[in-house]
């Protein structure tokens, strides 16, 4: 009977480990205005439970960053109360369901002043509310003016839009809701169209768009160029490409597909443009059937791009592209292009960061023939070919070189005294890359954030926000760039004085958590979501978490957030990893007013060669490190990684130092190598040796798996006895 009191007082003491290792986030995903909880992990919120916002008191300093949002709001609202709805919905995406979209199409931004790239705006007859997910709480306060509630969709007490709305029907009494049917997926409006309808409120197309209809934009009349992506890079021809299209639409019984995601036509065309900042994409809808090819382009017609397409006189063949007016897509599917197809024609739905076609372009399709099915290109493009992949990895060796060579110069100027603030580093950082060979620009703006500017998980420094950068807190740098033979994303933190005991422990948490990700091996058929536990573990050792998703796909030449790879623990929708596709490994922990750490490192999806590979279980994979930058030794805590984090640490900076060395050499920054040897010398054993409890050595890697499994293990034996 003793044993069983000691067994069961043994398990209360190491269970609450077991959550540590297993337990899932209530966080959710609002992504284009839409959730991916189930219903039964959500339930009826009392609107009350909203918490009130911060700078909205009489007498409270308004932060300089916030848009006086009233006049727009109250013209709105006439054009509302004109048209008979009870509110308006705007979602952050272009006609396209892009993520990132170009400057006339930032509509809710317009609206609210929240910049952010992702978000949702509901506005009825009497209130204004705004979805942000975790990224963007405390830039939301800093943005948002008192006119808008601000919803934190990733807590609990959070109620959905739909819900909320439920509220304002019993205030407002009208029951009709507005929203643009070009900017909403077809399989999101359909979705929200059911939700509303159980709640007794319809939803209506408003194809002009009233915010459009109140913005007065600044008419540039810029046309888009359109490039020509060569197929020493693209690895394959377009008409390669189409064949394959067309055999896959063939497995999905689809006669035709109507391509609206703009990375997706760059993709497949092996055509870039420029419509949207920092994403070589063209501004283009395609229509790909079994005899036709149509290109509907709003961008600049050159004879490179002709002959590239081999598009004069083009009549109707799988061997050229008729391009066409941009808008005359909606006129060729109700005419005679779709008339033409017998057979389903498919229309992308929503995945990842794919929002699929819009419900415009659904409701152009005759409705027989309407197929929404997940877009073969963006299964094929995740994955890239072997010019592809050979291309990434160039392009990550060469923004390594910029990017040491910068932080090197950086550091040395802070140590002799000069003056740096985010905004000349953001600045200086580019000019770095610009000298790279194929540079095209920047894939998404620089985060530079020193001190409590990196608890902003996407702060960007602005003219009213710009800090210096000093040798107190931590800076993080986000940053990124284009090159004709890959898309690069990278994040390193640095202290440039003595870090505090907390920022280095906080540091060496997401390091660990980074390093298990990098070292993960599993299974073929093995999802993203499921790889998350081992990048937060570290972190939920000690209660701490981060609130974004630990990785995304990376585009080759492409976006640098990339369907259908996402990371993340609390997402339902599961995409499975496969050989030659890239994504980010970036754990990082935020906490406001103080400091922000962020580790990302690209990584490039492998087969492993184990030493059982033949037994019948395979095939494994694991990943290799494509993005070559040290990590910061000074900002680590050594006693408390493992063994074999260790042994990674010491083969990743083998890597650099023979793969990036010789070039920093050979383009003469003999300062940024002798920086890099620095942060690259080989940890011993000494420095690793534990000097901390074994229990807090056991949240990482497989370590934290075979915990659990003891515990699991105890709570059996315990279990055993009290039924005796």
């Amino acid at each position: 009977m003793s044993t069983l009191f000691y067994l069961l007082f043994l398990s209360s003491i190491i269970s609450p480990f077991a959550v540590i290792c297993c337990g899932d986030s209530y966080q959710t995903d609002i992504s284009r205005g839409r959730y991916s909880s189930s219903p039964s992990s959500r339930y009826r919120r009392d609107v009350s439970d909203i918490p009130p916002r911060k700078f909205c008191s009489p007498n409270a300093s308004v932060p300089p960053t916030r848009t006086d949002t009233t006049t727009r709001l109250k013209n709105l609202r006439e054009k509302l109360s004109q048209l008979g709805l009870l509110a308006y919905l705007i979602p952050s995406t272009d006609a396209h369901q892009s993520e990132y979209v170009a400057g006339d199409d930032k509509r809710r931004a317009w609206i609210s002043g929240f910049t952010g790239s992702n978000g949702f705006a509901v506005v009825t007859t009497s209130s204004a509310a705004a979805w942000l997910d975790g990224r963007y709480y405390i830039q939301g306060e800093e943005q948002l003016d008192c006119n808008w509630i601000l919803m934190r969709s990733d807590e609990p007490e959070t109620p959905d839009w739909w819900d909320w709305l439920t509220e304002e029907v019993i205030k407002n009494g009208t029951t009709t809701v507005g929203a643009d049917p070009a900017l909403t997926g077809a399989a999101t409006w359909l979705d929200w169209k059911e939700k509303l309808a159980m709640k007794n409120i319809s939803l209506k197309p408003i194809e002009d768009n009233l915010v459009d209809l109140l913005w007065e934009k600044v008419d540039e009349k810029k046309t888009s160029q359109v490039d020509v992506c060569r197929e020493e890079y693209a690895g394959l021809s377009w008409k390669e490409k189409i064949k394959d299209l067309l055999d896959d639409l063939k497995k999905k019984e689809a006669s035709a597909m109507v391509v609206t995601a703009l990375d997706e036509i760059a993709w497949l065309f092996n055509i870039r443009g420029e419509a949207i900042p920092y994403s070589p994409v063209v501004k283009a809808y395609a229509l790909v059937t079994q005899n036709s090819i149509y290109l509907y382009l709003s961008g600049e017609v050159s004879r490179a791009l002709m002959a590239h397409l081999n598009s004069g006189g083009c009549e109707g063949s799988l061997n050229c592209v008729i391009i066409r007016e941009y808008d005359q897509v909606f006129k060729d599917l109700s005419g005679e292009a779709g008339n033409n197809v017998e057979g389903k024609i498919l229309l992308g739905k929503p995945w990842a960061y794919t929002g699929g076609a819009s419900f415009a372009i659904y409701n152009a399709v005759e409705e027989s023939k309407r197929l929404l099915e997940l877009s073969p290109i963006m299964l094929k493009k995740a994955q890239k070919n072997e010019v592809e992949v050979q291309g990434m990895e160039n392009a990550n060796i060469k923004d390594a070189v910029a990017l040491i060579a910068f932080c090197a110069e950086l550091e040395n100027g802070i140590a002799a005294g000069e003056e740096w603030d985010e905004l000349k580093a953001s600045e200086r950082l580019l000019e770095f890359r610009s000298e790279q060979n194929l540079f095209k620009g920047p894939s998404f703006q620089t985060i530079a954030a020193y001190g409590a500017n990196g608890a902003i998980i996407h702060y960007k420094p602005s003219l009213e926000t710009n800090t210096k950068i000093g040798t107190d807190a931590l800076f993080l740098l986000d940053s990124g760039a284009q090159y004709l033979d890959g898309t690069t994303d990278v994040t390193r933190t640095f202290h440039f004085g003595d870090p505090t005991p907390f920022e280095k422990e906080a540091y060496t948490r997401v390091l660990m958590g980074a390093v298990d990700l990098a070292r993960g091996i599993f299974r073929a058929g093995t999802t993203d979501t499921r790889m998350d536990i081992l990048a937060r573990s570290p972190l939920y050792s000690v209660g701490l978490n981060y609130r974004h998703g630990t990785g995304h796909g990376i585009g080759a030449y492409g976006l640098v957030h990339e369907s259908p790879i996402q990371v993340r623990i609390y997402k339902e929708e599961e995409h499975e990893l496969k050989v030659g596709m890239f994504f980010s490994d970036e754990p990082g922990v935020y906490i406001e007013n103080m400091f922000g750490v962020r580790l990302e490192t690209v990584l490039r999806v492998v087969e492993k060669n184990l030493t059982y590979a033949g037994k019948g279980f395979g095939p494994f994979y694991g990943f290799k490190a494509v993005c070559l930058v040290p990590f910061e030794p000074k900002l680590i805590d050594y006693s408390l990684l493992s063994r074999e984090q260790v042994d990674w640490l010491n083969q990743y900076n083998k890597n650099i130092l023979d793969k990036v060395g010789p070039i920093l050499l050979q383009e003469g920054y003999t300062s940024a190598y002798s920086w890099l040897v620095v942060r690259t010398n080989h940890i011993t054993r000494e420095q690793d040796s534990p000097r901390v409890p074994r229990v807090e050595r056991m949240a990482s890697g497989s370590v934290a798996t075979t915990f659990a499994s003891i515990v699991c293990f105890a709570s059996s034996i315990v279990h055993f006895l009290y039924l005796l």
